[in-house]
């Protein structure tokens, strides 16, 4: 691929429509997670947080396996489109249920089956928009991964603006009625879901904008012409190329010409199940020969997410402040605190960063790992105060957006320009398998509080 100088920068056009496309497919996951306190009501013994992320996470990481694979036989566009039509669908079919009147059962069940169904819709527009973004300079890369985290920020911000207002209508007084909490999570609730239903909007359209930019024209329409697969008609060559007995790179088969195969087409009988097979398996040696240039970086972005979910929600949400009548506050101020100090470290791979600090980049996610005995410090035994677990969350999420959002550009410029698109996938699978091992490592450590509270 070539670098960033030799190709020149993203214009702003292109820079800004992939951050609005990449603005609206997180936010059915930061909502679902959001809207637990409408379920918390009916189960307060439910770790509602774990069940939701799992249900998301493990289908999303599934479906980006299938991408690897199978994703380059459908369109960048088809793909995004259909992806962004489920998550409009699920969730106006959520928002509608909040403003009627359902069992408790049916609202879990409902939102376990909106986590599971969005996880793949979200795996496919994050596989998909970063293999295309890592076809283009790499502040493309950045401008997707700088706006997932503003859908966490934004119903952060709503909680906080919202119980400002039912406080104020409460005239200012700390303590409220359980029936203006009610009040204060059902409007919660379904503001969530219609601004998310407006945010998937928005990315749908700014796609369609991103479409019709030169850069990005150019790049759609040498993507969607299929070169002819050229195999030997030889079946000894392509057997030789089952037995590893030839290197791809050099095998006879690479170099024939399209007049001995015309358009590519299989030799009829029994030609045709060694030609698939050794196309299969050329398929196979592509996409593992990407992964060892990229792995490093796959497995600082793999560390980078375990880690913040091990510590995030459960862990950040279980602080608790000196002040024990600032308890309804603490928490929303703390998750809110999360999403900005991540979003800010992702603007951070926008300076002039040395290539060598790149390379070394994987040596801060580990040293990052050192966050979740810290910040498990501030809960039980509660060592530090809330100071230091204010600078902790602040440190670590900006050090989580910075780290990764400086592997997810890297990992594009060291392969080849055919295979941006594989390492882009690959990418963000590492990133979605590091969020399902660290839901699971946060499960763990919330047994061990509630063990030791």
């Amino acid at each position: 691929m070539p670098k960033d100088n030799e190709r020149g920068g993203a214009s702003k056009a292109l820079y800004i429509t992939f951050f609005f496309t990449g603005l609206g497919y997180l936010f059915p996951f930061n909502v679902l997670v959001s809207d637990i306190d409408f379920l918390k009501e009916s189960y307060p013994s439910l770790n509602l947080e774990f069940i939701i992320s799992i249900a998301y996470n493990i289908p999303c990481v599934f479906v980006l396996l299938l991408l690897v694979k199978f994703g380059d036989r459908l369109s960048f566009s088809g793909r995004i489109y259909t992806a962004f039509g489920v998550d409009l669908a699920v969730l106006a079919a959520l928002a509608g249920l909040r403003f009627i009147s359902i069992s408790p059962p049916l609202l879990l069940w409902s939102t376990v089956a909106a986590s599971i169904v969005t996880g793949c819709a979200a795996a496919v527009v994050d596989g998909t928009l970063f293999g295309l973004a890592s076809k283009f300079p790499s502040s493309c890369v950045q401008a997707v991964m700088a706006a997932i985290p503003l859908s966490g920020t934004v119903t952060g911000l709503q909680k906080i603006i919202i119980k400002l207002v039912i406080v104020s209508i409460n005239g200012g007084e700390g303590e409220v009625s359980e029936a203006t909490v009610e009040t204060e999570t059902q409007l919660n609730s379904r503001i969530y879901f219609i601004v998310s239903c407006a945010m998937v909007i928005v990315s749908i359209v700014a796609y369609s904008l991103l479409r019709r930019q030169r850069e990005a024209k150019a790049v759609l329409n040498r993507c969607n012409v299929k070169a002819p697969i050229q195999y030997s008609v030889n079946r000894r060559e392509n057997q030789a190329l089952l037995n590893d007995e030839n290197d791809p790179a050099d095998s006879k088969d690479s170099r024939t010409s399209e007049s001995e195969t015309p358009h590519g087409s299989l030799v009829p009988g029994r030609e045709s199940f060694s030609t698939a097979s050794a196309a299969h398996v050329r398929a196979k040696r592509r996409r593992w020969a990407v992964f060892k240039k990229i792995w490093v970086h796959g497995f600082t972005v793999f560390l980078s997410y375990m880690i913040a979910l091990a510590v995030y929600p459960g862990l950040v949400s279980s602080m608790k402040p000196n002040d024990p009548s600032f308890e309804g506050w603490y928490p929303i101020i703390l998750l809110t605190l999360v999403q900005v100090s991540d979003m800010a470290g992702r603007y951070l791979p926008l300076l002039k960063i040395p290539r060598k600090v790149i390379s070394f980049n994987w040596i801060s996610a580990i040293v990052r790992v050192a966050f979740i005995p810290l910040m498990i410090l501030c809960v039980k035994p509660r060592i530090f105060g809330e100071v230091v677990a204010i600078v902790l969350v602040i440190v670590s999420s900006m050090s989580l957006g910075f780290v990764s959002t400086l592997s997810m550009g890297a990992a594009p410029s060291l392969v080849d320009e055919a295979e941006e698109e594989i390492a882009g996938t690959l990418m963000s699978f590492c990133l979605n398998a590091g969020l399902v091992v660290g839901s699971l490592i946060g499960l763990g450590i919330e047994a061990y509080l509630i063990g030791h509270v």
